[in-house]
């Protein structure tokens, strides 16, 4: 744990096993310097480890309480100086000489007092030092934990580094109803990736805290509670799967997050959640788009080996996530209206984001379409002009005018896409036929004749 200080001597932390702690602002500075720890300081680290894995019953428990802990002080909070990113970059050499498993920072520069430091255009995965680190000691097998920041609301308005590393997870505040905090620190970086990387509770966090001399709690927010909340998790994870390599367990945690099939950058791929990210080996993620890098909605994706088979359909980002599939060869199709089919081996288990490019054929006309049609058992795609943000409403009559099946919802962009399982309201198989279906969008109206073969 790389802080500001720590006061052990509270209860909730008191019978942590601690293995090591240096001073590296102590032991790096200038005798001209003060480098004398302060109670905001103390407090922060407290507050933080606590959080982490501290254990207090009735009060607080941390998710990576019975980990073993090396604590290192790297910040000093009565001055900013370009010596506490030597003390971090120190303090992770070190903790990489330990044998660590995971640093959990809740720390980050911007500028110094001197005026000079970064600039939000340095924050690009490669130009600040610290992230140079972090992303080092990641190559290294440390997972790297860092707080986003709490800048959305300053000059500033972006993240702090080392946050905006390419291998460590950055991690956003969400309050408990998993809304954005209103001063958590926001992406893309410099280079345009999405960042932070997931979101934890941030907001009225239970930590310990030491308040004139009481040892007590409080309620307290910021991105430097929600980070070691994602580093104890990591810690159980690790736990459970200790052969994973740290850019292993970031894409488990990213694919268990709750919003990992519409990422964005005010919380990264949202909220993990742990029993999923422990089955995320047998996954297969990725995105759909166009040969112009912009995301195909709805299409079609299909997982085949021998008798089993796996379907879905992208989100309106293009993203999909498929669960449960063991491992070993399987057969990938992917197909939407007005593309061409894309088939592809896949072999999983497969950690890294599985890119599709579809390659377009032809114009799609202004009216309704549905492709395949016939439609058979895997289902079709209906396919229809939007022209702009719209609510539209698809309903499927049968050839005696009974509704069969209906869908309502607020679609983007040119054309709208809607994925059809050629099953009823009830979820059940409908008979083979023809059958008719309308769309409604801003008060026009498209309709088509769909076949159905079984």
């Amino acid at each position: 744990v790389l802080d500001a200080g720590f006061d052990t001597t509270h209860p909730a932390v008191r019978g942590l096993k601690i293995l090591a702690f240096r001073d590296f602002v102590q032991e790096l500075a200038e005798d001209t310097l003060d480098t004398s720890p302060t109670p905001l300081g103390d407090n922060h680290g407290l507050a933080v480890l606590s959080v982490l894995g501290g254990y207090d019953e009735g009060h607080l428990v941390g998710p990576a309480y019975g980990a073993e802990f090396i604590l290192a002080r790297t910040e000093n909070t009565a001055w900013e100086w370009p010596l506490e990113e030597d003390a971090w970059i120190a303090a992770a050499e070190w903790a990489d000489s330990l044998g660590a498993d995971i640093i959990s920072s809740s720390v980050g520069y911007t500028t110094w007092d001197d005026g000079t430091g970064y600039s939000p255009e340095d924050l690009d995965g490669d130009t600040p030092r610290i992230t140079q680190a972090a992303d080092e000691a990641v190559r290294r097998g440390i997972l790297v934990v860092a707080a986003a920041g709490n800048e959305a609301q300053t000059e500033w308005g972006s993240l702090l580094c080392p946050a905006d590393g390419d291998s460590v997870i950055a991690v956003g505040a969400v309050d408990r109803d998993r809304k954005v905090a209103s001063f958590s620190s926001r992406g893309p970086t410099a280079d345009g990736r999405i960042k932070p990387d997931l979101a934890a509770l941030g907001v009225d966090v239970t930590a310990a805290w030491k308040e004139d001399g009481e040892l007590g709690y409080r309620q307290i927010s910021g991105t430097s509670f929600a980070a070691p909340l994602v580093a104890g998790l990591a810690a159980l994870i690790l736990q459970a799967h200790p052969d994973w390599e740290p850019i292993q367990v970031r894409e488990a945690l990213k694919r268990a997050g709750d919003r990992a099939l519409a990422p964005n950058d005010d919380v990264g791929w949202g909220v993990p959640y742990g029993p999923s990210a422990l089955e995320a080996e047998e996954t297969l993620y990725g995105r759909i788009v166009d040969e112009k890098g912009s995301s195909v909605p709805e299409a079609a994706i299909v997982l085949k080996a021998g008798d089993s088979l796996w379907r879905t359909t992208s989100s309106q980002q293009g993203w999909f996530l498929m669960w449960g599939i063991p491992p070993g060869e399987y057969e990938l199709e992917v197909w939407s209206p007005f593309y061409a089919s894309y088939t592809a081996r896949v072999l999983l288990p497969e950690w890294d984001e599985l890119r599709t490019t579809l390659r377009r054929e032809g114009t799609p006309p202004p009216t309704l379409v549905c492709a395949p049609n016939p439609v058979g058992p895997e289902g079709a795609i209906f396919s229809f002009p939007l022209r702009g943000k719209a609510e539209a409403t698809l309903r499927i009559f049968s050839p005696s005018g009974e509704l069969v099946w209906s869908w309502v919802g607020k679609l983007y962009g040119e054309r709208g896409v809607v994925r059809w399982e050629a099953r009823n309201m009830d979820g059940r198989p409908i008979a083979s036929g023809i059958y008719l279906c309308m769309v409604e969008v801003g008060g026009k109206r498209m309709a088509t004749k769909v076949g159905v073969v079984r």
